[in-house]
């Protein structure tokens, strides 16, 4: 890595907010309790002097359509070097919890895949690198329920990366693995968000990819 600070920014909705510092999580204090905080202090741990300052601006709660409204404020204008971006889940949500399906309006797969694109050419034409995660939902493949709305988002979000030379992280790929051996208790309570080991196990899988690597050298 040369004398260049790198500024990593993550963001997204709860899954990645873990209530982190507002507005802004910057620092190793200020990242929440979640999978972000974990890569910090990791990265700290692991290469002591490094040069990649940790910022995390995710919003609980958030769908695609949220974040596509603040990214500009919120993040084109803070100028990351490096943005990871986990979204989604709260796209899946809707079609099929009751309260949601009530009150909120479904934002239809074609939709949401529209904006993770936006958001990446907003990040291209920025000069910001995105890196695109797979929203993760914390039960194995099944016909029914939120799963395949996520598996939907997945085969859209793998083309639209492909479309730009864009790097995709399979989260979901390493819990289901998981899961396989050992079930989704120690994962998660509600499937949606990440017990300390969910947490863990979402950082390790971000940690030992290339692209990550990448940062420190």
């Amino acid at each position: 890595m040369d004398n260049k600070s790198v500024k990593v920014m993550f963001t997204g909705d709860s899954v990645t907010d873990s209530g982190h510092l507002r507005p802004l999580g910057d620092g190793t204090t200020e990242l929440g309790d979640g999978y972000v905080s974990r890569l910090c202090t990791r990265a700290w741990a692991e290469n002591p002097g490094m040069k990649v300052r940790f910022q995390n601006s995710a919003i609980g709660g958030d769908t695609t359509e949220k974040l596509l409204t603040r990214f500009d404020t919120d993040i084109i204008v803070r100028n990351p070097d490096v943005l990871f971006i986990m979204i989604g889940i709260n796209d899946c949500i809707r079609f099929v919890d009751e309260n949601t399906v009530k009150t909120e309006y479904q934002i239809m797969p074609d939709r949401s895949g529209a904006n993770v694109e936006a958001m990446i050419r907003k990040c291209l034409d920025a000069g910001i690198r995105p890196i695109i995660l797979s929203p993760v939902y914390f039960d194995l493949p099944s016909k029914s329920g939120i799963r395949p709305h996520r598996d939907d988002l997945d085969v859209r979000y793998r083309r639209i990366s492909e479309k730009y030379g864009v790097e995709y992280i399979d989260i979901q790929k390493a819990v289901d693995a998981y899961m396989r051996k050992a079930g989704s208790f120690m994962l998660s309570a509600d499937r949606i968000h990440p017990k300390p080991v969910g947490a863990a196990l979402i950082e390790n899988t971000i940690y030992k990819t290339k692209v990550y690597q990448g940062l420190f050298k």
